[in-house]
């Protein structure tokens, strides 16, 4: 059976990527992390004032997304005239009828329900951690008519969520994307994925086309990836339409005319053929575009130079295509150039277009798209830069890519790389440094928020003997940085342990999540000039690569004027020792020109290698 059952487009959307995107949504601004509300619907009068842990969402075969939310704070209620108040612990569970609606390039989860009965609260219980109610306020916080009063604000609460939860579908295309507009998808829910079925009915150059799928009959076809789509055979000529348009321009540009261009899937290639026309005749043409999963290219040497430059071989993951088996019914070598122009066109045209795909399943995760490689072949490994300050990098991979006489199938894995959390801060200082202020910070995992009012935060100093010179734990909000003095918390003392631990309390229930210590070590006073760094001229070998004929050309040298950074004369790296032989200028230093407390702030200024012991490093030694 075919993976698409018949529809035009089916995806499978693992519940995976959804729950990531909720994820890197809550360390931002994308997702409120609060629930403050009057609920409607009273008497009597209850208001909630919570935080929220990251939403869960789980796909259940009983064709349902099911939420998960803890949530902590303050639960009120005015019963009988009296206000009673309680801190707590509550667990939430809704239940959602998924419906999926065509908005422009985006498929949009929606309420369409005019009973309200999209959304359901199928779970509430909470804990009390302080304060308290009466057996009767108790009895009806856990009741069906609070669950009622409850349901009515969550519907509202995952509507907000629904923006997050918006399926980029650009990659369709203009044409699928006309021809799907105002569409409601057709959806089905199996355990741990979402099945999504557009079909289309369509007029195009080469004939009507139309779809009839069965969601019945929707399988979870992701395999080992976290989106995958599934394109009929039939609607192939569609999702490629663009490239018609742009190859009868070319076309047009060499002094013929595109009669017409059929594009079908076979095992293993795209056919294409056509018929083209100029002031000679008329041509018939076909070829053959070929996939390919990985790229190369050739290295090379120059020996001619006074100094011998070299290029390595490299071969890597790509998604390129080449042209094969051209057959033209008339006098090849007159329609050479226009059938290459055809080709031309088509090849960069497709690989651009998949990559298209895993562009849209990253923007789940909210990465710069605008920093992907769109040249041709596409890698089908990519590191997308986060979209904002702090986010995560997003892994983009284009695992699975294939034709067939089906169709075609695409598969990507998009996963977030959240640096672990981490205590950041100095390993080692001059005893030049004890008496100012050594700033150090915690970097909490993905995930966990300092503005979690149950969030706290301990930093402790201690000396070699363990004992405790410094202790100060309170709720995290704003206590991210500790900024300390060793003179003063530990006057004479050669080595001192500072640690941070991360946790959080809900009444008994301790959760840490980051428990983190560096030993800091004072030495003996800096020598005279031991920071350096040099300014000088470096002659840069020019070699270019020439795609069309897959060769490498040297085009020169280019001077350019550099400066190091700083380096250590105590300890240095062994690039300390190589200085450029066109330096024309050293600066020499006692001490760095900016505060130690701030050095965070200075990175890219030091040397990785003599103060971080190397480029992954976060804790330098000074």
């Amino acid at each position: 059976m075919a993976d698409d059952a018949g529809f035009a487009v089916a995806l499978a959307i693992r519940e995976r990527l959804f729950n990531d995107a909720l994820l890197v949504a809550y360390t931002g601004i994308g997702l409120l992390r609060t629930l403050q509300a009057d609920l409607p619907q009273g008497p009597p009068d209850v208001s909630i004032d919570a935080f929220l842990a990251p939403p869960r969402i789980i796909c259940k075969s009983d064709h349902t997304l099911n939420i998960t939310l803890q949530v902590w704070g303050s639960l009120k209620v005015i019963l009988n005239g009296v206000e009673q108040t309680g801190n707590v612990v509550a667990r939430l569970t809704l239940r959602i009828q998924p419906s999926f609606s065509v908005l422009g390039s985006n498929l949009m989860l929606g309420f369409d329900d005019p009973n309200q009965n999209d959304v359901t609260v199928t779970e509430w219980d909470f804990t009390v951690l302080g304060g308290g109610f009466s057996p009767e306020a108790e009895s009806y916080l856990r009741s069906s008519a609070f669950r009622a009063r409850l349901q009515a604000v969550s519907r509202s609460t995952i509507a907000g969520l629904a923006l997050l939860l918006l399926i980029d579908i650009s990659f369709l295309g203009d044409g699928i994307l006309s021809a799907v507009k105002g569409m409601v998808a057709q959806s089905r829910v199996v355990d741990g994925a979402l099945l999504l079925g557009l079909d289309i009915d369509i007029d195009t150059v080469s004939g009507s086309i139309q779809t009839n799928g069965d969601v019945n009959r929707l399988t979870d076809f992701a395999r080992a990836n976290d989106i995958a789509a599934a394109t009929n055979a039939v609607a192939v000529p569609v999702l490629l339409q663009q490239v018609e348009s742009q190859v009868r321009d070319q076309v047009a540009e060499n002094g013929a005319t595109l009669e017409r261009l059929k594009i079908t899937a076979q095992a293993g290639r795209f056919h294409v053929e056509g018929r083209a026309s100029n002031n000679t005749g008329t041509a018939n043409f076909s070829f053959n575009v070929i996939p390919a999963l990985t790229a190369s290219r050739p290295g090379k040497s120059f020996h001619y130079l006074p100094k011998n430059v070299f290029v390595k071989p490299r071969v890597w993951p790509a998604l390129g295509f080449t042209t094969a088996d051209v057959h033209v019914d008339v006098d090849p070598h007159t329609w050479l150039a226009v059938v290459s122009v055809i080709a031309g066109v088509i090849n960069p045209i497709i690989p651009i277009a998949v990559f298209d795909m895993a562009s849209s399943a990253a923007k789940h995760l909210n990465a710069d798209i605008r920093s992907a490689n769109t040249g041709t072949p596409v890698p089908r490994v990519q590191r997308l830069k986060p979209s904002r300050p702090g986010g995560p990098i997003v892994r983009v991979e284009i695992a699975d890519y294939e034709i067939t006489t089906l169709g075609t199938y695409i598969g990507i894995t998009v996963r977030p790389q959240a640096p672990p959390g981490m205590l950041i801060g100095p390993t080692s200082i001059p005893s030049d440094l004890r008496a100012g202020p050594l700033e150090y910070s915690v970097r909490p995992p993905l995930g966990v928020q300092p503005d979690d009012p149950a969030l706290r935060i301990r930093w402790t100093v201690i000396d070699a003997s363990g004992t405790v010179l410094l202790n100060e734990d309170d709720v995290a909000a704003g206590r991210e940085t500790f900024t300390f003095s060793p003179a003063v918390v530990g006057p004479g003392r050669s080595q001192l342990g500072i640690g941070v631990r991360v946790y959080r309390t809900l009444g008994a229930q301790i959760t840490d999540f980051l428990n983190d210590s560096i030993t800091l070590q004072i030495r003996g006073p800096l020598a005279p000039g031991t920071y350096v760094r040099w300014f000088y001229d470096v002659k840069n070998p020019q070699v270019v690569f020439d795609e069309q004929d897959q060769e490498w050309a040297y085009a020169g040298e280019s001077v350019v004027r550099r400066h190091s950074r700083w380096h250590r004369t105590d300890r240095p790296c062994s690039n300390a020792s190589k200085r450029s032989r066109y330096r024309y200028e050293t600066e020499v230093r006692d001490s760095l020109p900016f505060s130690v407390a701030k050095i965070a702030l200075h990175r890219t200024e030091l040397c990785d290698y003599c103060f971080y012991g190397g480029p992954g490093g976060l804790r330098p030694s000074l």
